[in-house]
């Protein structure tokens, strides 16, 4: 009669051994479960029976195997998506991918103050931010345009950002003046810039680099007078992008 045990299912008249040492549960040698049982009768190390064995397993290709290769994936290392504050960045580095939503009318995602937000985009994935190159802003650009021949334009009437001022001058030389008030200054405010325009002339005076904060409004006018604001006649068109 041939033997077998659980260790070995294969029959002597096989030839086939195992190698391995397989103890009873309950005799005290902690070998019962060291070694797996391979096709060639040779066998593969599980590793010790001690504690360390649970906590650094070897068993590559095993379950707990893969759960070792998780652990290492997760924890913070260089081979981990974690990474400890602070810490040089090395090439190779792995990581998780930041998404953020598009938000094209920029509303609020968070209820309050101090909640965790996503990064919010424009629809070509710029991040939005309060000083930003021109192509991550000009999709949310407004416009507002004389809808007349005028010497003043109200381009905002709080605070805001200039970006892009055009104006197309008339029959008279004169100088246009941008100053931080929300409505039309009055005659001798001194304005924060000027140009000298010549007659039917056209200039457009650009920003867009980083934009032109004003804290309480944006206001263009023409003025007969340089250094302050002397208001001239109803001949200009004037055109302002802004943020």
């Amino acid at each position: 009669m041939t033997a077998f045990n659980s260790a070995n299912l294969h029959t002597d008249a096989e030839n086939i051994r195992t190698s391995a040492s397989y103890g009873d549960p309950g005799d005290g040698t902690n070998n019962w479960f060291n070694h797996n049982r391979v096709l060639n009768g040779g066998d593969v190390a599980q590793g010790a029976t001690t504690n360390a064995a649970v906590t650094d397993p070897t068993l590559a290709g095993t379950i707990v195997g893969l759960l070792k290769g998780l652990l290492t994936f997760l924890r913070v290392s260089a081979a981990g998506v974690g990474k400890a504050e602070d810490a040089v960045h090395v090439t190779g580095d792995t990581g998780v991918q930041l998404l953020g939503v598009r938000n094209d009318a920029r509303t609020t995602l968070t209820s309050a103050t101090g909640d965790y937000s996503p990064v919010a985009t424009g629809p070509a994935g710029g991040i939005f931010s309060n000083i930003a190159p021109e192509n991550s802003v000009a999709w949310a650009l407004s416009r507002v345009a004389s809808v007349a021949l005028a010497n003043s334009l109200i381009v905002k009437a709080s605070a805001g950002k200039l970006y892009t001022v055009h104006i197309q001058n008339g029959a008279t030389a004169q100088f246009f003046q941008i100053s931080n008030t929300a409505t039309v200054p009055a005659d001798a405010t001194i304005p924060i810039h000027v140009i000298r325009l010549a007659a039917n002339e056209f200039r457009e005076i650009d920003f867009t680099s980083f934009g032109n904060y004003f804290a309480t409004g944006i206001t263009v006018c023409n003025s007969t007078t340089l250094a302050t604001k002397t208001i001239g006649a109803a001949d200009s068109w004037i055109t302002a992008l802004f943020l």
